[in-house]
Order: C-alpha cells, then sequence, then structure tokens
C-alpha cells in the first residue's frame, strides 16, 4: 500500500516493524559512544527505552510473535531483549 504517515524521530536509525505494524523499534545514537534501542508506539506515540549499548548498535529485529527485539553491537554481540519488560 501507500505511505500513509511519515515519522519524525530525532537521530533515529535501522528502524524495524513489530509484526502487527503497530510499533517501531530503533537505534537512537546518545552521543558517540552510546546507543540505545527505543520502541515507539505507533498508535500512542510514546516511546521507551529498552537499552543503553556501548559502542554502535544497529538493525533491532523483531521475533515472528513479537514479544522480543535482537541486536547487534559493536562489540561484536547479539542481545535478545524482551520487548515488553526491555529486560535480556
Amino acid at each position: 500500500g501507500a505511505l500513509s504517515a511519515t515519522l519524525t524521530i530525532q537521530n533515529a536509525q535501522f528502524g524495524s516493524w513489530n509484526p502487527t505494524g503497530t510499533a517501531i523499534a530503533f537505534a537512537r545514537g546518545e552521543n558517540p559512544n552510546l546507543q540505545s534501542i527505543w520502541i515507539r508506539d505507533l498508535t500512542t506515540g510514546s516511546e521507551k527505552k529498552i537499552s543503553n549499548l556501548e559502542g554502535f548498535a544497529s538493525f533491532p529485529a523483531w521475533s515472528p510473535d513479537g514479544k522480543t527485539i535482537a541486536t547487534a553491537s559493536s562489540d561484536n554481540t547479539i542481545i535478545i531483549w524482551d520487548a515488553a519488560t526491555g529486560q535480556m
């Protein structure tokens, strides 16, 4: 379908839609040495930070059930996060 909205998210990189299309996870640069992973609820517009990662974090990817998010980091780690709680 056609694009129906444009999201403006300051300092956002590498966004990924959840399976139901109601949220987007994205990396946000806090400073040159720290990035965080955020989730924006697209129905309410609210955002929550689920992690702080040393170095460069990229490409958050949702699990098929939408319950977890995987991230890769420049420190050669992949972390699986609980999307609801932000816990590893």
